[in-house]
């Protein structure tokens, strides 16, 4: 059976996804907030930005791959598509934020402002912590 480029390319970018959702649920699991939105705008300045179909096979590679980044855990999962298109040399946003009515948190990803695999409205969270430039609180840290 003959594999298709496309076949090729996906499976020998499972790998790479592996350990992108290993790290990324060591991270959500371990590290604090604060030390998350620091680390991945640190590796935010490496890469091309991703487009959208970059971004979105992406996110389909960390579910294929990780049991945990299904269903309500947005944060490993965020976190694991942002690790996974680091590896790939390219960048995105990484966002996590709240909503009040009802009260809930989200993480997720976004390419040229616009939000990759979401179902949520988005519009909805206030954006607490991000790898953009124009985030006030990366600005006070330093």
């Amino acid at each position: 059976m003959e594999l298709t480029a496309a076949k090729k390319a996906t499976l020998f970018s499972l790998p790479r996804a592996r350990v992108a959702a290993l790290c990324g649920t060591f991270m959500a699991k371990y590290l604090a907030p604060g030390k998350i939105e620091k680390t991945l705008t640190k590796l935010s300045k490496f890469g091309v930005e991703a487009t959208q179909d970059e971004a979105k096979t992406a996110w389909e590679d960390i579910l294929a791959v990780s049991g945990r980044a299904r269903g309500e855990n947005c944060l490993p999962r965020s976190i694991s598509i942002f690790l996974l298109l680091f590896l790939r040399r390219k960048s995105c946003t990484w966002k996590s934020g709240v909503c009040h009515a009802p009260f809930a948190a989200h993480a997720w990803i976004e390419v040229g402002g616009k939000p990759v695999g979401e179902t949520l409205d988005i519009t909805r969270f206030l954006v607490i912590a991000t790898t953009e430039e124009t985030n006030d609180w990366n600005k006070n840290e330093e």
